[in-house]
């Protein structure tokens, strides 16, 4: 066996964090990552060893776990589930009705929280609200581009 092999199957982090990932599914995708490393080519994995080995493995079990085109995700991924067409318009309506009531509550909060603002502040952030990019509102105002940015995330970190 490659001696890469044997320190992703001998390292305690990388099967923990696949059990912490996945749940029920962890022994599983750690079975999945250890076939992924091992179809790799030897020169490939010879450079993995040499290099950051383990920041890669970790994205491979990321990669694995949430992309849909990975063969673990087509085989275990259950939110894929095949539904009907008046089952799909019920579940939108259902989340139509909820979305909107909390996006109206979501809507007064922010409107509570943008009248303590400065009134600079509340300007930058409602152009850009309106769509219009930082850089901009930096070039149409003459404001410069960093303080722009700035204020913008200062309000967005004030309004969360």
């Amino acid at each position: 066996m490659h001696p890469l092999i044997d320190l992703v199957t001998s390292h305690r982090g990388i099967k923990k964090y696949c059990l912490e990932l996945a749940g029920d599914l962890g022994h599983d995708l750690y079975h999945e990552v250890v076939l992924y490393l091992c179809e790799k080519p030897e020169e490939q994995k010879n450079q993995l060893l040499n290099s950051s080995w383990y920041l890669f493995v970790i994205q491979v079990i990321y990669n694995t776990y949430y992309l849909p085109r990975s063969p673990f995700n087509k085989k275990f991924n259950p939110s894929q589930e095949r539904v009907g067409i008046d089952h799909l318009e019920m579940i939108d309506e259902e989340y139509n009705q909820e979305q909107d009531l909390e996006d109206s509550e979501r809507i007064e909060s922010i409107k509570k929280k943008m009248t303590k603002l400065e009134w600079y502040e509340g300007v930058i952030f409602q152009i850009h609200l309106e769509g219009v990019p930082m850089k901009k509102i930096s070039r149409d105002t003459k404001i410069p581009y960093n303080s722009v940015r700035a204020t913008i995330k200062n309000v967005k970190n004030k309004l969360k």
